[in-house]
């Protein structure tokens, strides 16, 4: 049996409280030693509830228990912490043995007890506890959805770490609730497990498996149930957000007033990845950026000259880049180069 060890539960619990948890362990203890020193038994132990469905304990008086009392069946009631369940929601199945149907809410307080109205001399009426259960509530986990997965650059190559993320619903679990992200190579087999977050998680790989198809998914576990995302196939390569571009340099040519030239670098192997690169300028100073037309920058290229800019003119330049199919992320933007147009050239 497991009993709740939250902070709330004890900070709330009262003597009364603590005099059933003693009865429980008692009753667990003489009960693994064939002694019946308890007035009953409540089933199930320590349950966890879902939230919005019905949920039915029994309560179950011991011989020696109704010899010493005096009670039976009718003379037992069910409290929720000190708050009574009403009778209309009892279920008396015969002389020594009552259940009890209730809707799980958030407001049931712990712990459910089965209690009985003694009517032998010795107990004067009294109130006695039978036995009782500490619950816990919460909701099964939801499927996740939206899964995406991104692998970043190292050095010239790729990270074997691959982060994913995914939408896990928008209600809260309450329970306590693991995630796992699953990973299989298609060609090989090879399979990764890594404990994740709510919402993301990473698995490293031995070595980043370039140019193969990943089988991902996320498996979520609580204890009301297991559920997993339905599994997503990616291609190893259209996952990838490299670098920026490096060393980017602008450079302003005598004779040509309204063009300049950009060069840059890419320090990553292109037996990894090839890429294509997207530019973007305007006066420094501007707020509105003027792009590059996609068609115009054929991929792998390393240079473009910029062309129609105003003549003696200081402009900012950035380059970024991504897969040359599209796929993947753009690498953010490198950083600024400003550089001024020349002078126009006087007419004579």
């Amino acid at each position: 049996m497991h009993l709740p060890s939250d902070s709330d539960t004890a900070s709330k619990m009262d003597v009364s409280h603590i005099a059933l948890l003693l009865l429980v362990l008692v009753c667990m203890v003489s009960h693994s030693a064939h002694i019946n020193l308890c007035f009953g038994k409540t089933y199930p132990e320590s349950p966890v509830l879902e939230l919005g469905q019905s949920f039915t304990a029994t309560c179950v008086l011991s011989e020696d228990g109704m010899r010493e009392t005096g009670a039976t069946a009718k003379d037992v009631f069910w409290e929720f912490r000190n708050t009574r369940v009403p009778e209309e929601l009892y279920t008396r199945i015969n002389d020594s043995t009552v259940s009890v149907t209730v809707n799980v809410t958030r407001e049931l307080e712990n712990p459910l007890k089965c209690n009985v109205l003694a009517r032998s001399p010795s107990h004067t009426r009294a109130v006695r506890n039978v036995h009782g259960l500490f619950f816990s509530v919460g909701y099964p986990p939801e499927k996740p959805d939206n899964l995406s997965c991104i692998v970043l650059q190292s050095g010239k190559g790729l990270s074997p770490i691959m982060t994913c993320f995914w939408n896990p619903g928008e209600r809260d679990p309450i329970l306590n609730t693991t995630y796992t992200l699953l990973v299989e190579i298609i060609v090989n087999g090879e399979k990764y497990r890594a404990a994740a977050r709510r919402d993301r998680g990473s698995v490293v790989f031995r070595v980043y498996p370039t140019f193969m198809l990943l089988n991902i998914s996320v498996e979520v576990e609580n204890p009301l149930g297991k559920v997993r995302s339905d599994a997503v196939t990616l291609d190893s390569e259209y996952i990838v957000k490299t670098d920026p571009p490096k060393n980017v340099e602008v450079v302003s040519e005598e004779g040509f007033p309204t063009s300049l030239l950009v060069r840059w670098e890419h320090l990553i192997e292109e037996v990894y990845i090839t890429l294509k690169y997207n530019i973007r300028y305007c006066p420094t100073g501007a707020h509105m950026w003027s792009q590059v037309p996609p068609s115009d920058l054929v991929s792998g290229r390393k240079s473009f000259r910029l062309q129609y800019l105003e003549p003696y003119t200081d402009y900012v330049v950035q380059v970024r880049c991504m897969h040359e199919e599209g796929h993947g992320y753009w690498s953010e933007w490198s950083r600024n180069v400003s550089t001024r147009t020349p002078e126009a050239t006087r007419s004579a």
